[in-house]
């Protein structure tokens, strides 16, 4: 128990400098208009697990709340990767799990309750299905490697990954997202376990790798980095298309569907929403690398 204690001391501390907003402006929060329903968004881009991106969260959350009103709060998570029930029975104090586990989406939850909500708005697709889709992401960028007019479609997803690049990085790189980023990998080794194995046998693949080429004295030829090269593209262009740009695509159109419904789960009915008006947002918590592409989707009237 006293090294429970000790642990929680140290990883507070650690988190403790990082976790509150500064007053100006957040690089990871955006605002756009909704152009099918005149809706406000507000978009926070987030590191998974790090103590700023939640403070950032919850900020954002109350702060809908207190001014023009709340109307729905949605997160990046589909059915088989969240649970509210299970949400729902999370200690609020201060314990070593919170520390250890506590992410973005608990606390949009939380914070959502708080406000007058009953539940959060889930807006990414099925997890099985972004692994079917990156497996048909591969394929059609094999095949497109073997025609001129398949390397324009590549080239041309990779001028739109290029395009959402400076929004990322100016979220990414936030001095405070920085500071909490080896909170947030100890957080993602402890919560997902099951990544540590795939992580070291890539590590050690690699180091092996390079011992044999100091052992053997090879030396990478133009053959090489022609085979490296396009198995980077392939999958840089599949992951791009069916982890980032699919899912921008989905997660707006779940976010414009937040905004056109009334708020289901609003505690108090129609009356609450009377009383926050139409100018009530909807606040969408996603992964950072999703800000500049849903942003731009919903800035479109489909």
């Amino acid at each position: 128990m006293r090294v429970g204690r000790i642990l929680e001391g140290t990883l507070s501390a650690l988190a403790a400098p990082w976790a509150v907003p500064a007053s100006s402006a957040q690089p990871s929060v955006m605002r756009v208009i909704d152009a099918a329903s005149a809706r406000e968004v507000i978009l926070v881009g987030t590191m998974h697990y790090n103590p700023h991106s939640i403070a950032t969260v919850e900020t954002a959350i109350r702060d809908a709340a207190a001014s023009g009103g709340l109307h729905a709060a949605v997160i990046e998570l589909c059915d088989a990767r969240w649970s509210s029930d299970v949400a729902r029975k999370w200690n609020r104090e201060r314990s070593l799990r919170r520390v250890l586990s506590e992410d973005e989406f608990q606390v949009a939850f939380e914070a959502a309750l708080d406000c007058g909500l009953g539940d959060v708005v889930l807006a990414d697709q099925p997890v099985a299905e972004s692994g079917r889709r990156l497996a048909v992401a591969v394929a059609r960028t094999v095949a497109d490697a073997l025609s001129p007019a398949g390397w324009r479609r590549i080239g041309d997803d990779g001028r739109l990954a290029l395009s959402q690049l400076p929004a990322f990085g100016a979220a990414a790189l936030d001095r405070r997202i920085l500071a909490g980023t080896p909170l947030a990998v100890a957080r993602y080794a402890y919560s997902s376990p099951a990544a540590l194995p795939l992580a070291g046998l890539s590590a050690a693949a690699l180091a092996l790798a390079a011992a044999v080429d100091e052992a053997t004295g090879a030396v990478a030829g133009v053959s090489d980095g022609a085979v490296t090269a396009l198995a980077a593209v392939v999958l840089g262009r599949a992951g791009f298309i069916a982890l980032i740009d699919e899912r921008n695509q989905v997660l707006a159109g779940n976010i414009r569907e937040a905004c056109l419904q009334p708020p289901q789960h609003l505690r108090g009915g129609g009356e609450a929403e009377d009383a926050a008006g139409a100018g009530a947002a909807v606040v969408a918590v996603l992964g950072m690398a999703h800000l500049e592409g849903v942003r731009a989707a919903l800035l479109v009237e489909q």
